[in-house]
C-alpha cells in the first residue's frame, strides 16, 4: 500500500487505487453518527418559526429560549452547561446558541466509515442510514478510482512460488 502522501497523489489525480488503500482514505478521518436530536419536531417547530420570522431577534429568541425551563432541563445535558451561562456564547453569538440548542443531539458513536465504504464511490451525494439508531446523514464520498486487488503470481505447472528471502527450485 502507499504512504499517505502517494495515496493523495493518486486519489487527486483519479489514479486507481485497491480497496485497501480506499478504506485506509475513507478512515482517515473519524465519522460517528451525532444519534438522534434532542428535541422531536414538534418540540423545535415553533423556535425555528422565530428562527425564520425577520422581525424577531436572536437574542430575544436566546432570552426566550433561557425561560423556558422545560427546554433548559431537556437539552442542557447534551450542549453543556456553558451554553447557558451569562457572559457565554449566548451573549456573544446568540444565533450560534439558538441553532446549537435546536441541533443538540443525544450521540449515537456508530461508526460511520463502514457505510461509506459499503456504498460507491462516486462522488455523488446520497445520504446514510445509522445502522443503531436511524438518523439519515448526508455524504458526499469521496470519488475513488477502485480497482481490484492485484492477483498474486501464479506458479509455472511444476514450480513452486519461493518464500520471500528464499530461492525456489521447484520440485525434487
Amino acid at each position: 500500500m502507499r504512504d499517505k502522501g502517494a495515496l493523495a497523489e493518486a486519489v487527486a489525480s483519479g489514479r486507481p487505487i485497491t480497496q485497501a488503500e480506499a478504506e485506509a482514505w475513507v478512515k482517515q478521518i473519524e465519522r460517528t453518527c451525532l444519534g438522534p436530536l434532542v428535541l422531536s419536531s414538534e418540540e423545535a417547530a415553533p423556535w425555528w418559526a422565530r428562527m425564520h420570522d425577520e422581525a424577531d431577534s436572536f437574542s430575544a429568541i436566546a432570552a426566550a429560549m433561557m425561560r423556558d425551563q422545560a427546554l433548559v432541563d431537556k437539552v442542557c445535558p447534551y450542549v453543556g452547561m456553558a451554553w447557558f451561562l451569562p457572559g457565554g456564547p449566548r451573549e456573544e453569538d446568540p444565533k450560534a446558541f439558538c441553532l446549537r440548542i435546536l441541533c443538540a443531539s443525544i450521540g449515537c458513536g456508530e461508526d460511520m466509515n463502514a457505510q461509506i465504504l459499503a456504498g460507491p464511490m462516486d462522488g455523488r451525494p446520497r445520504d446514510l442510514e445509522c445502522p443503531r439508531c436511524g438518523r439519515i446523514h448526508p455524504c458526499v464520498p469521496a470519488a475513488l478510482h477502485v480497482v481490484p486487488e492485484a492477483p498474486a503470481a501464479a506458479a509455472a505447472p511444476g514450480q513452486t512460488l519461493a518464500a520471500p528471502g528464499h530461492v525456489g527450485r521447484g520440485k525434487r
